[in-house]
């Protein structure tokens, strides 16, 4: 035996060298972290948890240990001086293992009750939840700093991966409408304090759109990524995406509750909460005038009898599909014929509503628990799946990221 390391008072709950290996970390149910000579055993430091700490991480670069403790709480611990960073609180039980990603931005812990979360040590927000059986015995994370391994009394070892790479603290209220540009690197938020792009890629801000007082309920950005749109109560409100230039300023008689750009760039549809359906030409006047101009609908349209869930076009540019609390998917033609055709089936309101890529199939979730699989060029429905017993959500278009929503009656008009 080269050395025996000793101090503790309580049963040992974990572990680990340092990277030269020039020290041994080590916690304890007698509520410390203590550090120790590896080639003598000579105690150094010792950094008070005043909980039992029931699990040890340490960072790949040796600067910071993480300790789970019987609080239910992690608390992460500068190695060197033994200060205390920042508590990571939210758990329901103990929490029973830890571990740093290998590049120190994420934390991985796990609890008595067999749930994980994992953490974004830059925000101290949790980026993702996991939930095994058992209790969580043991963590890691790969190299790749996404994929994760744990284990429990479940008897299995789980791996997963983090999906969520970052949080971004948009407003200080809520968040009321996020917009993704076609190249997925910006995107835009809408909330109580503003109308605001971000880098998507670091998540820092990039600009502040002015000239919608009062926050704003809703935006988007167009495919080209040069255009914003926004609105609350008040107004419609279109900008230069690069330098936040305001270019169109329009009054709304109703506030707007959804919108989409067209996949060219020449239409922005809106919904209203009176339930009517506007499509804009959003093209910026030209010679750009001393202030921005308001303009006109190109086409206002209406027939939902219950409120409006979703709003989706498709890729051919002229068609829309709008679902309702009236449990009604409509099809429309914008700037042509207005209203397309009325989808009818589900037992309950349309929340979530999503085209394919090429515009023939148009998908539909409900309160009645189905999901629906139409054709758009006979409109029937090819298939009806079940779904679990509870209430169906707005969920990603597949092809643009905009909401989706379902059907009940079934109409044609022209």
């Amino acid at each position: 035996m080269q050395a025996k390391l000793a101090g503790h008072t309580g049963p040992v709950s974990g572990v680990t060298f340092t990277p030269n290996s020039s020290q041994v970390v080590t916690s304890a149910r007698d509520k410390t972290v203590r550090i120790f000579a590896s080639a003598d055993g000579k105690p150094g430091r010792t950094i008070n948890v005043g909980v039992e700490a029931l699990s040890l991480g340490l960072a790949a670069n040796g600067a910071q240990v993480a300790v789970g403790a019987a609080d239910k709480s992690v608390r992460v611990y500068t190695l060197a001086d033994g200060k205390l960073l920042k508590t990571l609180s939210g758990h329901g039980a103990a929490v029973t293992a830890v571990e740093f990603s290998r590049d120190g931005a994420k934390l991985i812990s796990g609890s008595a009750d067999g749930r994980l979360r994992a953490w974004d040590l830059k925000t101290d927000t949790v980026l993702q939840h996991f939930q095994t059986a058992g209790a969580v015995s043991g963590v890691g994370f790969s190299n790749d700093n996404r994929t994760i391994a744990f284990a429990g009394t479940d008897k299995s070892v789980h791996i997963e991966s983090i999906s969520v790479q970052a949080v971004i603290a948009a407003d200080q209220k809520e968040v009321t409408s996020l917009g993704i540009s076609g190249n997925s690197s910006v995107l835009v938020t809408a909330g109580p304090g503003g109308v605001k792009s971000w880098n998507a890629g670091n998540g820092q801000p990039t600009r502040t759109f002015e000239g919608l007082a009062g926050g704003s309920q809703v935006v988007a950005i167009n495919p080209a990524s040069n255009q914003v749109a926004a609105a609350n109560v008040k107004a419609l409100c279109l900008w230069n995406a690069a330098n936040g230039e305001l270019q169109l300023q329009i009054p709304t008689s109703s506030p707007f509750v959804r919108m989409a750009y067209s996949d060219d760039g020449k239409k922005l549809v809106t919904v209203a909460r009176d339930r009517s359906i506007r499509s804009y030409d959003p093209t910026p006047p030209k010679p750009k005038p001393p202030v921005a101009p308001s303009r006109d609908a190109a086409q206002v349209l209406s027939g939902h009898t219950g409120d409006i869930h979703a709003l989706v076009l498709a890729a051919d540019n002229t068609t829309a599909a709008t679902a309702a609390a009236d449990g009604t998917v409509k099809t429309w033609k914008m700037a042509a014929t207005g209203f397309s055709q009325n989808y009818s089936g589900h037992g309950g309101y349309v929340a979530g509503l999503a085209f394919s890529p090429d515009g023939t199939r148009l998908v539909s979730s409900s309160s009645d628990k189905t999901v629906r699989l139409w054709d758009t060029e006979t409109n029937k429905v090819i298939r009806t799946l079940s779904t679990q017993p509870r209430r169906s959500t707005p969920w990603p278009s597949v092809r643009t990221g905009s909401s989706c929503s379902a059907v009940e009656r079934t109409k044609r008009w022209g």
